[in-house]
This record gives structure tokens, sequence and C-alpha cells, in this order.
């Protein structure tokens, strides 16, 4: 006897910038349910650009929750869950995986001197080479240098350091994987030896991970 295995359906669960976006779809890419949720920007000062990580993470199972109670009979069949989202950022969680300040999103402008202070101390030339990138306020980098400056009390609690899209995942699998794609924006990242490195710019800042 011929047993037929049942039909798998991926969820993919965007990310973005003012809102969450989570759809479900079959092997083929056909949409079966999706959902949105939105959430806002908080701009302490001129500049600044944060994001409230349990607020986004809140959204994220309202929209899952909305995804599923559309279509209910395919909660067993869920074959996978994909992740998507900002680009850039600054996620920062302690030891025991709490958040340790508000994320400083990809559009925060207030790390320039930070920037400046990394093309003194190595070159732009040197980090075009080594990372095929330039520097922007709102990269991970930047914004990390910026609180191990500016809020040194917070620095000091930090163990893992991620982009806003992937703190979902640490809640919910108790890691972090980064995209290939998305480490040479982090500015930790060597293409030639495709591993995760401390940039010279983090030379003697601490142990902070990605």
């Amino acid at each position: 006897m011929m047993y037929r295995l049942a039909e798998k359906y991926y969820l993919g669960i965007d990310i973005g910038t003012s809102s969450v976006k989570a759809l479900l779809v079959d092997t083929k890419g056909r949409a079966a349910s999706g959902a949105q949720e939105e959430y806002e920007i908080r701009r302490p000062k001129a500049m600044y650009a944060e994001q409230d990580m349990d607020e986004i993470w809140a959204a994220v199972r309202k929209t899952i929750r909305a995804v599923m109670a559309k279509r209910p009979e395919l909660a067993g069949s869920i074959g996978g869950v994909s992740y998507s989202g900002q680009m850039h950022g600054l996620v920062m969680t302690d030891r025991d995986g709490n958040l340790i300040r508000d994320a400083i999103i990809w559009c925060d402008q207030r790390s320039a001197s930070q920037i400046q202070s990394i093309y003194e101390s190595i070159g732009r030339e040197r980090i075009r080479a080594v990372i095929r990138n330039e520097l922007s306020t709102g990269f991970l980098i930047s914004s990390l240098l910026w609180v191990r400056e500016n809020e040194p009390e917070n620095y000091e609690k930090i163990h893992k350091v991620m982009l806003p899209k992937d703190y979902p995942e640490l809640i919910r699998a108790y890691s972090v994987r980064a995209g290939l794609f998305r480490c040479p924006a982090v500015l930790l990242f060597t293409p030639r030896t495709s591993s995760t490195r401390r940039s010279s710019a983090l030379q003697g800042a601490g142990t902070a991970s990605a």
C-alpha cells in the first residue's frame, strides 16, 4: 500500500521597520494565510531611532496567531519557520538572555563620531579591502561603539549582540544564527575566510559576542 506524505507548509516572518508580516506558504510558494502587525519607532532625541524588542516580539506572536487562526487545520503541517527583517541595527542581551536596552535600529544617526574614529584608527581603504563595505550610522558596530562610550554600564552587561530580526529566534530557539549575506553589514566578518572575527575597531573593548 502506498502512503502519500502530507503536504508541508512554511511560515515566513518579516520583521520590518514599522511592522511585522507573517506569511504561510506551501511548497510551491502559494500563500495559504497571512497577517501584519504594526509597531512604533521611538525617537527620544534628535537623530535617535530605537525600538522595543519586547513590543516587536509581541507583534510576532500576534501575527503568528492570526495566521494560524485563519487556517487552523494546517497547524500540524508546518515544516519550518524562517525570519527576515531590518538589515542593520543593534540588540544587546545579558547572560540570562534579557534585553539590556531598546534596540538601536538602522536609521539611527548618533554614531557618526564613532565611524570617524574607526576610519582614523584602521583606514577607509583597509576597511573596504577587508569587509567589502562602507561604514554607516545605524550599523551594529558603530552603534555598539557608541554604547561603549556613552553607556558603559550597559556595555558591561553585554553577553550577546545581534540584529533586530535575530531576537525572536533567540527567544524561540535559544540560539542566534546570522546568514552570511548579513554578516558583512555587521562589520565583524571576514569574507575571505567566511568566519566571524572581532574587528580591530573592538580590540580591548571587552568580551561582547555576536
